[in-house]
C-alpha cells in the first residue's frame, strides 16, 4: 500500500532536499509537523504526513528503548507515554 502525501508535505520535502545548508533532525521534525495541523487532511494524507515526520522524532536508544528496538522515542513521559506513540 502506497502512502498518500499531502501536497504541503511533498513541498517541504522538496525544499529540504534542495537546500544547500545542513539540516538538523529536530528542525526537520518541526517543519514536517506543520502539515499535520491541517484539519482538512484525509486520513490517508495524515498517515502519509506522519510517516514522513516520525523518523525525525526518534533517537538512538543508548540503553534500549521501551519498545525493545534500536531507536526509541524522543520523549518518554512520567506516565510511560511515549512521543511518538509506537501504536501510530
Amino acid at each position: 500500500m502506497a502512502l498518500v502525501l499531502p501536497d504541503s508535505t511533498r513541498q517541504i520535502i522538496e525544499k529540504l532536499e534542495a537546500a544547500p545548508e545542513p539540516t538538523v533532525d529536530y528542525e526537520i521534525c518541526g517543519t514536517l509537523t506543520e502539515p499535520l495541523r491541517d484539519r482538512e487532511l484525509s486520513s490517508d494524507e495524515r498517515k502519509g504526513a506522519w510517516a514522513e515526520m516520525a523518523p525525525f522524532n526518534l533517537r538512538e536508544a543508548e540503553e534500549g528503548s521501551p519498545w525493545g528496538t534500536h531507536y526509541g522515542p524522543m520523549v518518554t513521559r512520567g506516565d510511560g507515554k511515549t512521543i511518538p506513540d509506537l501504536r501510530q
